[in-house]
């Protein structure tokens, strides 16, 4: 499996930051990536995207810049 990352950020500049960072970090991965504009929709995009086949391709999955609720933690601690 070659090195797929998917990143879900904040849509503002340090959002994009982080995704700079990682793709310097990570300079041969194929990265994708969906901005968020509010945390609070984080539930219903994660599950969205876990419903693609892209999410199958990824072995790494960040989740940056964004202030989770603590029921989101069960969902991604998978």
């Amino acid at each position: 499996m070659s090195n797929n990352i998917h990143i879900f950020t904040h849509h503002g500049l340090d959002g994009i930051g982080a995704i700079l960072v990682l793709g310097w970090s990570f300079p041969d991965a194929n990265i994708t990536f969906n901005t968020i504009t509010n945390a609070k929709f984080f539930k219903e995009k994660y599950q969205d995207w876990l419903s693609t086949k892209a999410a199958e391709k990824n072995n790494k999955i960040f989740i940056v810049n964004l202030t989770l609720q603590p029921e989101d933690v069960p969902l991604i601690d998978k």
